[in-house]
């Protein structure tokens, strides 16, 4: 995967997770991203305080993606990605730059929309709920992210809940 894609793939989840909190569309119940707790985790976490939220809004995300979708091997989706994938994200949190360029994404609801509505796929595909978007094989594509941004979009529009997916076999 190139290393823009994978700042790409980082930044979707950041998105996707800012626009599911409590404050935005209400997937899960963290308020992370908010100001209120930007505020606290600042003074508490100093400069690691962004890698809080981040890791904080990813295992929110997470358990709500898990119970709709459900844990196995071989099964992933934007908010539980194979190890190797994880740890370099963590790499990428440690760089001030890229923390500057997911912070941008989670000033308002309307930054983070634009982004998935940039790199959205097209499809003309109505299902809610968990849908496969590929195979464990698809993960390093951008155009399985393309196609999980454009259901992603489609739910925070329209007000419905998708969570796409990938898992081994055809």
């Amino acid at each position: 995967m190139l290393q823009r894609d994978k700042i790409n793939l980082l930044i979707l989840r950041v998105c996707v997770g800012y626009l599911g909190e409590l404050q935005q569309h209400k997937w899960w119940t963290s308020s992370f991203y908010s100001n209120t707790s930007t505020a606290f985790l600042i003074h508490v976490f100093g400069k690691t305080s962004p890698m809080t939220q981040y890791y904080g809004v990813r295992s929110a995300a997470a358990i709500i993606h898990d119970e709709v979708i459900g844990i196995g091997e071989g099964v992933f989706h934007l908010f539980r990605l194979p190890e190797v994938i994880e740890r370099e994200f963590h790499e990428l949190l440690n760089e001030s730059t890229i923390v500057e360029r997911l912070n941008n994404y989670t000033q308002n609801t309307e930054v983070a929309m634009d982004y998935l509505e940039s790199i959205s796929g097209k499809s003309k595909d109505n299902t809610i709920g968990p849908i496969r978007i590929g195979k464990t094989d698809d993960i390093e594509n951008a155009s399985t992210w393309s196609n999980a941004a454009q259901y992603y979009l489609r739910a925070f529009k329209e007000g419905t809940k998708i969570f796409p997916y990938v898992t081994e076999g055809k």
